[in-house]
């Protein structure tokens, strides 16, 4: 019988190994930040940091597209979408130009 007892212990060994291995599969892992623990302090102002940036930077790109529009200079005559039809005025003004007027003198 001396020697069927080493062969026993192994095998409690052997089966209590794997008890413990099937126990630590059977348990979830949770991200402690996860599941709603205590974040480290560090991280958070970490991740603080990176949202005030990430807003700072928002916020320059929108003032900077809204004063190119605001500041930018009116288009020149003659461009555009408009679909207004042209005034008669430079036509008035040059017959008006080469029609000699009445002194009275």
């Amino acid at each position: 019988m001396n020697e069927a007892r080493p062969l026993s212990l192994f095998d409690r060994a052997v089966n209590a190994k794997t008890e413990a291995a099937r126990a630590e599969a059977a348990s979830p892992v949770i991200d402690p930040s996860l599941a709603g623990g205590v974040p480290d302090e560090s991280e958070t102002v970490r991740r603080r940091g990176l949202g005030l940036a990430v807003f700072v930077i928002v916020l320059v790109l929108i003032a900077t597209i809204t004063f190119s529009l605001l500041l930018r200079r009116p288009p020149q005559s003659g461009e555009g979408l408009s679909m207004a039809r042209p005034t008669a005025t430079p036509a008035l003004l040059a017959a008006s130009a080469s029609q000699p007027r009445d002194r009275l003198g």
